[in-house]
Formats: structure tokens, sequence, C-alpha cells
């Protein structure tokens, strides 16, 4: 198949494209060598100018009629272009003048893949496994993993690059393609068996570890996970994707500093986009430095509000800080750039109940009912603001409706005692949450979290520990 690699020489090709134009606008295009047309051609198509590739490639033809190389190069230009049946012709005379050549092969099973002809793309492989020598398996393994990843079979395309590895554990397109298929097929703990393998035969092979590091982390082994992708980093220092995953591992872990020197050691190789500097930002955020989380949510602002995010993690900072009048106006903004997202609506309200906004508070809330009635977080947030409300008759109606949309949910149970022995009724209150504690007593931090109040009621405490007892 062909190589795009002549980035290496930019200027030469364009010194070279530059003359051969020059003969184009004269009309005459003096003899050049086959190395020469490859060139221009990789030059027209790397530029996107497919036509000019392709005028370039019937000049080549005719001056070497009985290369089979520009043949294949026009039916990889015309397969590009969606122009099959011509991409098919030139592919019969390339096969007249070199029958042997696999690019024939490989190039029409390119052709099959992108008429959504997976079946006979795998059968024209067949036919190229027999042509093959050992030092041409690993692209075949390579294109026969895409067709079954088209056919979404990524089991087979995840074996498919197994082979493909074992043939060249350096084979950096099929190792940068293995973590997707492993995940997709959730391979995770053949892709550890694996790729330890391969780390024994190739011990400085990056992209493993790296791939080695995604299926510790999927299967939340978040320390190995990041020994192994410190590793994939000792090896590359400029691999990127090792960087992100390792900060957001660490992360995870709520290893907040230690991410940071991680995000700081990417900034000094790369350029930070806004995701990277919103990691930092949340780093700060959980480490409870908030004005230097601001810092850098504010230059991730200057790149991208990531759907409304940042400006979110802006209003959580300023709600920290009690400051409610900047948070609203964070949280105002965030919903602006996503309307369909419940959690902006609940930070929303709850920015507008602190700033005795009640009428905005409950249109807020019932937006984030609107978007998502299955969330029984949602609804436990807008009954904690009813009850401080004291509008026990309205929580109570609003709680049936939560009971349609979230069946019969043990934290909607402890919110109905809630409710009901913060309005008086302690006798109805207190059978609810019986029936809460038999079902599950260690969830009834639900019930402190809706009713704040119940910490300080030693009737409630008593009556939860002398059935606690009687288990």
């Amino acid at each position: 198949m062909h190589s795009y690699n002549y980035n290496e020489g930019h200027q030469d090709f364009k010194n070279l494209v530059s003359q051969y134009e020059k003969m184009l606008a004269q009309g005459v295009i003096a003899f050049l060598e086959i190395e020469s047309f490859e060139h221009i051609i990789d030059y027209y198509e790397q530029e996107h100018e497919l036509q000019k590739a392709l005028e370039v490639v019937g000049h080549a033809i005719a001056q070497h009629t009985y290369s089979a190389t520009f043949y294949i190069r026009k039916a990889q230009l015309l397969i590009e272009d969606a122009r099959f049946v011509e991409a098919a012709k030139a592919l019969d005379l390339a096969f007249i003048y070199e029958p042997s050549n696999l690019d024939i092969l490989l190039t029409k099973t390119d052709m099959y893949m992108h008429k959504l002809e997976p079946e006979k793309a795998l059968e024209v492989l067949s036919e190229a496994k027999a042509l093959a020598d050992e030092g041409d398996m690993d692209d075949i393994y390579i294109l026969e993993a895409t067709v079954y990843e088209t056919q979404g079979n990524y089991t087979k395309a995840f074996k498919m690059l197994q082979k493909a590895i074992l043939s060249d554990p350096f084979n950096e397109l099929a190792l940068s393609r293995m973590w997707m298929n492993m995940e997709l097929a959730e391979l995770y703990k053949e892709g550890i068996k694996f790729h330890l393998k391969i780390i024994d035969e190739a011990p400085y092979s990056h992209w493993a570890w790296f791939n080695l590091g995604h299926a510790y982390a999927q299967l939340d082994q978040l320390e190995k996970a990041i020994e192994a992708y410190d590793y994939a980093i000792v090896i590359n220092d400029k691999f990127e994707y090792a960087y992100r995953d390792c900060i957001n591992c660490l992360f995870g872990m709520g290893e907040y500093k230690q991410a940071l020197n991680y995000v700081n050691d990417y900034i000094e190789h790369f350029d930070p986009d806004a995701e990277i500097l919103t990691v930092a930002g949340e780093c700060y955020e959980s480490l409870e430095q908030f004005i230097k989380a601001r810092e850098y949510y504010v230059k991730a602002l200057k790149i991208d509000d990531l759907d409304g995010r940042v400006y979110y993690r802006l209003g959580v900072c300023y709600a920290h800080e009690g400051q409610w009048g900047s948070a609203r106006e964070m949280f105002e903004s965030a919903h602006k750039a996503d309307r369909k997202n419940e959690e902006f609506c609940i930070a929303l309200a709850e920015a507008c109940n602190q700033l005795d906004d009640l009428e905005s508070a409950h249109t807020h809330y019932h937006k984030a009912l609107e978007i998502a009635p299955e969330l029984v977080s949602s609804w436990i947030n807008y009954l904690e603001f009813l009850i401080d409300e004291e509008s026990y008759a309205f929580a109570l109606d609003i709680l049936i409706d939560a009971e349609e949309h979230c069946g019969d949910d043990l934290d909607l149970t402890y919110a109905k005692a809630a409710i009901l022995l913060e309005s008086g009724a302690r006798q109805d209150g207190l059978l609810v949450l019986a029936d809460a504690l038999d079902q599950d007593a260690a969830a009834c931090k639900v019930l402190f979290q809706i009713a704040p109040d119940m910490k300080e009621d030693l009737e409630v405490l008593q009556f939860i520990i002398d059935h606690q007892g009687l288990e």
C-alpha cells in the first residue's frame, strides 16, 4: 500500500510539484521517474486535491504504461472519490501487468470496504494470504481487523490485531487500534495477558504499555494502570494519550497533587486544551483552592466551554465561596450552553434559592425533572428544597410523581419519612421510616440529607438505634 512520508522532504516535493506545474502550463510533460510521479501524487493527495492527483496518474501511466504501480494508485484515488467501477477497471489492468502484486488485492479489499461489502472484502483477503510472504502478513491482519470492525465484530478484530502485533511487536498501527477493540469487546483480562506477553518481547513498546494501562484502568485497577502509563511516558515523553489517561486515573483515585504534577509535565510538552485545563481546575477545586481552580477554568474558557461544563465548575467554586450572585451567573451560562443538562438546572435552582428567588428556583427544579424524570437524585433535590420551604403537602404530591417515574425506590421512601416527620405527622413518619430501615438501615443517611434537622431530633435518632438493635 502507498505511504505518505513525503513530509520529511516537503520542500523538495513542493519544488518538484512546482516544476511539474510549469511543464503542465507549457503543455509538455518531460519524462519523470516513477518515484518522482509518486511524490507528486502524494503531495496532491495530502493537499486533498484529488483531481490533480488523478491527472498526474494519467501522465504517469502514459510514460510508464506497463507499471502496475500507477494503475493501483489510480484505483486508490478513485476509491476515495467513490468511483468504484473505474477503480475496478484500473485494478484489472494492474493485474494484467503484475498479477502477483499484493497491493492489487489489498486495494480491492479497501474498495469492498468502501462499498460496505465486508464479506467480499474477507474473500479477497483470503486470496491475499495465499499470495503474501511472512513480512506482509501484519498488513493483511490489520486490514482484516478493519473489516471485522465495520461488521461490529470487535472480538475477531481484536484477534486479528493480536496476530499483527505478534508478527511485529512494534507495529504502531495495530497497537494503536488495539485499545479501542479491547474496550468495545470488553476483553480487558485478555488484553492484559496479551500485552504483558508483548512487553516481555518488546519492553520498549510505549503503545503496549499504554494498552496495558488502559486495560487495568477499565478494570478499576488504577494503581497498576498508572504504573503502566508511567512506563509509556518514560519510553516516549511525547506520548500525549498516556499523560491524559494517567491524569484521569490519578484524579479518579483522589491523588490531586500528583495529578497536577502530570498536568504540569503535560503543559511542558503540549499545548493544553480546555479538557486538561479543566481537570487541573477540578484538582485545585478538590483541594479547596478555589481561587487557583478558577484561574484554570478561566484559561479553559478562552479555548472552549465544553458544552457549559467549565461555566458550571466556575459556578461550583463561587458557591463554595458563598458568592451566590456570581455562582448564579455561571450556572446561567452553563444552562444556556446546554439546556438539556439537568445538573446545570439543579445548580441554578440552588443558587436562586440561596438568593431568595424562590419562583426561579421552582422553575429550574421543574426543568431538571422534565429533562431527566428517571433520576431519583433530581427528585430528592427538589423535595429537600420543598421541605426547607415547609411546603409539605406539595412535597407529598411531588413524591407521588417521583414514584411514578422512578418506581419503588428506597431513597424516595426515606424522603417520604422525612416529609411526614418534618410536617408533624410523627406517627405516620415513623412507620414509613421503619419500613425504610427494614429494607436498608445504612441508607438512612438520605433522611438526614433531605431533612438535616433530623440529626438533632432525639426521638428519631433513638427510633433508628432501637430499630437497628432489633435486627
